[in-house]
């Protein structure tokens, strides 16, 4: 096994009063915002997001295997 940088990038996102940060190894666009996003629910196992507070996810996109 080899050694993997993290992601560093944080895209972050307004779910009415939640906030998302999603890292990732570069910005998101919209559509990857709302994979994490549903990422996030399932993984957390809820079905909407809470009113207020915040969460964090990790994605792969961007990193670039050579």
């Amino acid at each position: 096994m080899g050694d993997y940088p993290n992601p560093n990038v944080v895209t972050v996102v307004k779910i009415g009063g939640f906030t998302l940060y999603c890292k990732a190894f570069r910005h998101l666009t919209k559509e990857e915002m709302k994979q994490a996003a549903a990422l996030w629910l399932r993984q957390s196992r809820r079905k909407s997001f809470p009113k207020t507070g915040s969460g964090e996810v990790i994605s792969l996109h961007g990193f670039d295997q050579e």
